[in-house]
């Protein structure tokens, strides 16, 4: 703008103000002499033209300049957004009464508008000026009958509001300058001023500020504005303060007045303030409402956590904002950046508080999103886990300080320079061996996993621990004799498995330290073989009771025991239901791809597992319940992509790409870890009572899927595919966990020995490696001549009719889906199933969807016998058997039957047929008084009936009480 000429100088104004119409060549010869030639094709344009701003910025500069005088003299007014968003030229505003009277004013008030000096005042008077003239051009003049309208304390508003979108500060202080000039003259409409408060400026308030933040209370707070404003930056001056004080220093941070250094405003406990004075949080409050969906995904509905979220961020948001940090550009006195997202991140790692943590990476997200902040990236606030190795070494430092002797050493030596280099490579070593045909023999060192290392450094901890408390502190005393006295108090105390552990571990320790010191020893002399015969259970016995349960919790989308409302239990449980269905492995479908399912050219659908454990992409068949739980989790998929690392402390692929399943802040993928996790959760609510250690880990879906396809008489090639295997080493575990088919078929065939299970478990004998086969052997069975054994081995694979099957034996009674004879309806459930895991009709009698017919009673008597009947003989079986493992697991069948017994009594009879409960214990003890009898007499003729059987010995044996009728 122009500087201002006086009054008296002034040449006679002809040109009126607010009409519409363009300027005559005698009027513009009076503005600009000598230029009418310039801008007379203009004054043929319709005025209304002149109103667009794209229309403005087309013309040039004489054109431009006739468009502002247009302005000046209100011949055409812009709307408020274009007036704050131009240029304009230098105009001789002194030729209008309005801003005559502006520059009055200023000069009346600069004293209480805190001007301190002619420089400011000149300053000051500019900005004001330039802003009176932007409203001026918006057709308002400041006094009432001037301008085609006139400011009012609405106009002003509206006004604040407009600067404050476009985040001029400069602009809202002059705004406030403005309105409190108004606010003291009577010309003006205006009342009451609308901007009280500069925001970071470094003093105190003032009277009149104060009194519009807090009224009537400066008398209260008026000595503190004596004191030095830095000292109020001191956290420990502030907890020195009462509380009428320290509300004060609220508000100067509100306002930043003063700041905090960011480790102080984190740890600050504030006042409850009027956040929404400051735009930083108005701008805030936009955001969250915007981005709701994204932040709360299925929880977007719920208002409650809405609004726990909203407080949560807006109370990290001022913590920073206290710091002196806004969240985007000219907010503050310093903004939001990468970097002091990542000191913030640094700093909540070291926090246990969970949830603040995730409060910044949605916070992170927001800003990342918004073009007006500086954040390029979101924030992972993951706690960065210490690699295994360095746990290990963390544990072991433990053990050296505290038993420091030189068989700790030793030990450590072995786990960090020896074993530790066995991870990766396959080395070839040279060791000396007493009592060989040669000094020195040729030990292939196979290569472990980390897992494998990470298990073995842990133990041999305990081991040091407990050769310390044998006194034993040295190799040499550990050798000569120490060592027999552990084994002898061992194989007291500890379990065989635990027993084998020990041997193994220590003779590998023996060889290094044979080696390593060329010592004339021989392992095998110092730790001799075990003679005793090895019970080495390979796969674990699943309680496939339970096994039903949980699926049936997991399938169930009303089930009471997941919440389908929160975002991981959503995923978690998809994630669940997919490994279920496909037996592949956790991890690898926490990486799935978010365009996982392909179709090939057939129609068929499959499932793309692009990171396996062995590095091979895999591909499994997408089954229509796969499908559909991928194309749930699709829709509440992570937007942006995701990155999973690949080290030694994250299972990932090393890929930054659009995921299925991520976590909740979702800047990372799911781990096997929060799988776990929603598992005992669900377990927890399923079985309060139930030891952890029972509990079931997602690797037993692998089994039991393993489980499901032997029962379905699935080849072992189709099996191995299926599961992703590579050889029989993998492959056996699987084979061999109990499924009550598989049980049943090794009972019956035990006195054949455990070899007659494996073989007649293989299709081919020509199609499995004979070298991993007997691999498997040596953990199996110690033979005191290895040819012998291996001889009488390949004459049992000639001898033997090599096909997969089971027990022929028509006395049989399966405990699976396969019906016995017992008469069910589909009209009796209402339950669905994906995958029948051990789904008995015991499981049906007991279960909530489970509906029978009401003239059925004596028919579900009569199979509950038959289960009783099946309970007896596996209790008897298990008294036979010499070999532990096989007793255990004839036993634990045994007992999942009768605690299915003791569960269907009184949901069947109390609840569908309405037995009273002080009558059920009568009939279930009269029951199994009958079926011991019968156990007892006819166990060797017929130890199992079919359905019709029971029913008809039940009825022949006039058990009248046994019937409904008798029991009322």
């Amino acid at each position: 703008m122009s500087s201002l000429a006086t009054v008296e100088s002034f040449p006679k104004i002809t040109c009126e103000i607010g009409v519409d119409r363009h300027f005559t060549k005698m009027e513009w010869e009076l503005i600009c002499p000598n230029s009418w030639s310039k801008i007379e094709y203009l004054t043929k344009v319709p005025l209304h033209k002149f109103i667009s701003l794209a229309f403005y910025k087309s013309l040039k500069q004489p054109g431009k300049r006739y468009v502002n005088y247009l302005l000046l003299y209100q011949r055409v007014v812009w709307s408020l957004d274009d007036v704050l968003s131009v240029r304009f030229f230098s105009l001789p505003l002194e030729q209008i009464h309005n801003f005559i009277w502006m520059e009055e004013k200023v000069e009346k008030h600069y004293v209480a508008l805190d001007i301190k000096n002619e420089q400011t005042k000149r300053k000051f008077k500019l900005d004001i000026m330039t802003l009176t003239f932007r409203i001026w051009a918006a057709g308002y003049g400041l006094l009432k009958g001037e301008g085609r309208k006139y400011v009012d304390h609405d106009f002003l508003m509206i006004l604040k509001t407009n600067i404050e979108k476009r985040h001029h500060s400069r602009k809202r202080t002059v705004l406030k300058k403005l309105s409190l000039i108004l606010e003291k003259e009577k010309e003006s409409p205006v009342t009451v001023p609308i901007i009280t408060c500069e925001v970071g400026v470094d003093r105190h308030f003032t009277r009149i500020e104060w009194d519009l933040i807090c009224s009537n209370s400066w008398s209260r707070i008026e000595y503190l504005t004596k004191i030095p404003l830095e000292k109020f930056s001191n956290l420990a001056f502030y907890t020195s303060l009462k509380g009428p004080e320290k509300r004060y220093v609220n508000y100067l941070l509100l306002y930043q007045r003063v700041v905090l250094s960011l480790d102080d405003a984190l740890s600050f406990r504030f006042f409850l303030l009027p956040l929404e004075k400051i735009q930083n949080f108005a701008w805030l409050d936009d955001k969250l409402e915007k981005y709701s969906d994204e932040l709360l995904k299925l929880d977007n509905k719920n208002d409650y956590k809405k609004n726990r979220l909203k407080i949560n961020v807006i109370t990290l948001v001022f913590r920073i904002w206290a710091a002196g940090y806004g969240l985007y550009r000219g907010e503050g006195r310093e903004c939001v950046d990468d970097g002091i997202l990542n000191i913030l991140k640094e700093h909540f790692g070291k926090s246990s508080d969970k949830y603040r943590r995730v409060i910044l990476t949605k916070l992170s997200l927001i800003l990342e999103k918004e073009k007006e902040s500086p954040v390029t990236g979101r924030i992972d606030v993951r706690r960065v886990p210490k690699s295994k190795i360095d746990l290990e070494k963390d544990g072991w430092d433990v053990i050296i300080n505290e038993y420091h002797n030189e068989l700790a050493e030793n030990i450590y030596e072995f786990i960090f320079n020896y074993l530790l280099s066995q991870v990766k490579d396959l080395d070839i070593r040279t060791v000396y061996q007493k009592g060989t045909q040669s000094n020195k023999i040729r030990r292939a060192i196979r290569p472990i996993t980390i897992a494998t290392w990470t298990k073995w450094s842990a133990e041999m901890r305990g081991y040091v621990k407990l050769f310390y408390g044998f006194g034993l502190n040295s190799s040499s005393d550990l050798i000569s004799g120490g060592l027999e006295k552990i084994l002898i108090h061992v194989s007291r105390k500890w379990v065989r498995k635990k027993i084998g552990n020990f041997r193994s571990l220590i003779k590998r320790w023996l060889m290094y330290y044979i080696e390593r010191y060329d010592l004339n020893l021989n392992v095998n002399t110092i730790i001799p073989h075990s003679m005793k015969r090895k019970t080495t259970q390979f796969g674990k016995i699943l309680n496939l009771g339970n096994a039903y349960t949980l699926i049936e919790a997991l399938l169930d989308e009303q089930s009471p025991f997941i919440n389908e409302n929160d975002v991981l239990e959503f995923r978690c449980r998809r994630v669940c239901l997919i490994q279920l269905a496909t037996g592949s492995r956790v991890t690898a479908i926490c990486l799935l791809l978010k365009d996982c399912i392909t179709t090939d050219h057939y129609g068929n659908k499959w499932m793309q597992l692009h990171k396996t454990k062995n590095g091979k992409p895999q591909v499994v068949k997408a089954t229509e319940d796969v499908q559909n739980w991928v194309e749930q989790s699709s829709k509440f998929a992570p937007k942006d992509k995701v990155f999973s690392p690949k080290n030694d402390r994250y299972f990932g692929d090393g890929l930054t790409e659009y995921r299925l399943f991520a976590n909740t802040s979702e800047v990372a993928t799911l781990t096997s870890n929060q799988i776990g996790k929603f598992l005992t959760k669900i377990q927890k609510r399923l079985w309060p009572d139930m030891p952890k250690e029972e509990y079931f880990t997602s690797h037993d879906f692998r089994r039991m899927h393993a489980i499901y396809m032997v029962m379905k008489k699935k080849s072992k090639h189709e099996i191995q595919d299926q599961l992703g295997h590579s050889g029989p080493n993998s492959l056996i575990p699987y084979l061999a966990t109990s499924s009550p088919e598989i049980q049943q078929y090794y009972s019956e065939i035990y006195k054949e020995g455990i070899w007659g299970n494996v073989v007649n478990k293989l299709e081919e004998p020509t199609d499995l490696e004979l070298d991993p086969l007997l691999e498997q052997a040596a953990k199996v069975v110690q033979a005191e001549d290895k040819e012998q054994f291996i001889s009488s081995l390949l004459e049992k694979f000639k001898g033997e009719e090599v096909e997969f099957g089971f027990s022929n034996d028509a006395s049989f009674m399966p405990i699976n889906n396969v019906s016995a004879g017992f008469p069910r309806f589909t009209h009796n459930c209402v339950a669905h199933e994906m995958l029948n895991c051990g789904h008995t009709e015991l499981h049906c009698f007991k279960c909530d969807y489970y509906k029978p017919d009401d003239d059925k009673y004596n028919e579900h008597i009569a199979e509950i016998f038959r289960f009783m009947l099946l309970a007896l003989r596996g209790e008897d079986m298990a008294k036979s058997k010499r070999d532990t493992i096989q007793k255990e697991l004839v036993s634990i069948r045994s007992h999942d039957i009768i605690e299915l017994i003791d569960e269907s009594f009184p949901k069947l009879l109390e609840k569908k047929f309405l037995i009273t409960s002080r009558e059920i214990p009568k009939l279930k003890n009269g029951l199994w008084d009958k079926a011991k009898s019968y156990w007892k007499k006819y166990k060797k003729t017929k130890p199992i009936l079919t359905f019709e059987e029971a029913l008809h010995y039940l009825k022949e044996g006039k058990l009248e009480w046994v019937g409904k009728e008798a029991s009322q």
